[in-house]
């Protein structure tokens, strides 16, 4: 036997919490990734968001002045009516998309839920 590895109930310790230690290290490693990844995801598409919605509401604007002023000598308040209707038809279609697509979102760390799942698995069936 070599003298590089301690035999016996001290040794087998040893090397469990050595393997326990590196187990652990690399499910923090990937909820660090997963985490980093997730955030940077949602940071970009929420700038992206702001963005667009920014420049949809200058555009909205522009298209109201235009309908308003295309229609004030003759039909102001069908022009108005129409330019409100559209805000609130395309506020509430927003709206909607905004919340399927929350509730339809993957789930959150869900690769690190995983692997700590089939772990959580693995050691209970070797207990006796």
């Amino acid at each position: 036997m070599s003298n590089d590895q301690p035999t016996g109930f001290l040794g087998r310790l040893r090397r469990l919490a050595a393997s326990s230690v590196g187990m652990l290290e690399c499910r923090v490693s990937l909820f660090a990734t997963e985490l980093e990844e997730d955030l940077l995801q949602l940071g970009t598409g929420m700038i992206l968001l702001m963005l667009a919605a920014l420049f949809l509401a200058f555009g909205l604007l522009a298209l109201l002045a235009f309908v308003t002023v295309l229609l004030w000598d003759s039909h102001r308040l069908l022009a108005l009516g129409l330019c409100t209707t559209i805000f609130v038809v395309a506020g509430l279609w927003c709206a909607t998309l905004a919340a399927r697509k929350l509730k339809s979102g993957k789930e959150f760390l869900g690769a690190t839920r995983a692997e700590f799942e089939k772990d959580r698995k693995a050691f209970s069936r070797s207990l006796p």
